[in-house]
């Protein structure tokens, strides 16, 4: 799972996409498919200086948080390295989930 969503992202990234709020919440599981990704909210094209993609109402804080990097309170959005802080996060869980079981 953790290597599909990673090239997912490597994919928007090659596209100069950064997703922006990548946790297990944006991650569908689809029977034919494989994995989708969702809510771009956050999502921002590289050097577009504070241009979202999408931007519907959300709130201040969310269950997403914690995927977060802590540069993202003061680096740009656009930076590729907050989307891989989160597929860290996310690969850590899924492995301490795994170890668990």
């Amino acid at each position: 799972m953790a290597y599909g969503v990673a090239s997912r992202v490597a994919a928007l990234h090659q596209l100069g996409i950064v997703h922006g709020a990548i946790a297990p919440e944006h991650i569908f599981l689809e029977p034919h498919s494989g994995l989708r990704l969702s809510f771009f909210w956050m999502a921002q094209q590289k050097g577009a200086a504070n241009v979202r993609l999408m931007e519907p109402e959300r709130p201040e804080f969310g269950p997403e948080d914690r995927y977060r990097a802590p540069e993202f309170a003061t680096a740009p959005t656009t930076l590729p390295q907050l989307d891989v802080f989160s597929l860290g996060v996310l690969a850590a869980e899924l492995v301490a989930d795994w170890a668990r079981h």
